[in-house]
């Protein structure tokens, strides 16, 4: 299965509806939508929402250590066009100073660069990607998959 993780529902109503997910009555801490092949749950915003999100998605939903996580969403970036969609290749929390590298392991199909989770958002930018939740992601699926199967793809804003 796929597990997307998006911070806003405006973030996630593409893949809602592009995947026809349905959303999950029964799960009252976050909204999930799901089919038979993809679940999608709306963290919030931050990083420990995001960490809050995975592991109650993993809780609920019927999840194997081989499923796949997605975290979707904006990020900013000092140079990088508007609308253009990268795949992060080193996930930073800015405070832990915590690095996770993903597992690239087949040509992506669109660029990649480096992701920083921030604290609070902010508009000077540096030479990474910022979001407030990749990192928060990737320290909750560390606990129950492994990274080849956590990635972030950001749409830049």
């Amino acid at each position: 299965m796929i597990h997307f993780i998006c911070a806003l529902k405006c973030e996630a109503l593409p893949l809602i509806e592009h995947f026809k997910l349905k959303h999950k009555s029964n799960a009252h801490l976050f909204n999930i939508y799901l089919n038979e092949e993809v679940s999608l749950t709306v963290s919030g915003v931050g990083k420990l929402a995001a960490v809050a999100a995975c592991t109650y998605s993993y809780s609920i939903l019927d999840c194997k250590d081989h499923d796949i996580w997605l975290n979707v969403g904006i990020a900013g970036h000092t140079s990088f066009s508007i609308g253009e969609v990268y795949l992060a290749n080193r996930v930073e929390d800015e405070s832990s100073s915590q690095v996770w590298y993903p597992q690239i392991i087949t040509e992506p199909g669109m660029p990649t660069a480096n992701l920083l989770t921030l604290e609070k958002e902010s508009t000077e930018y540096g030479s990474a990607m910022f979001d407030m939740e990749a990192s928060g992601v990737m320290s909750a699926t560390s606990r129950f998959t492994t990274v080849e199967f956590v990635h972030s793809v950001k749409i830049i804003s």
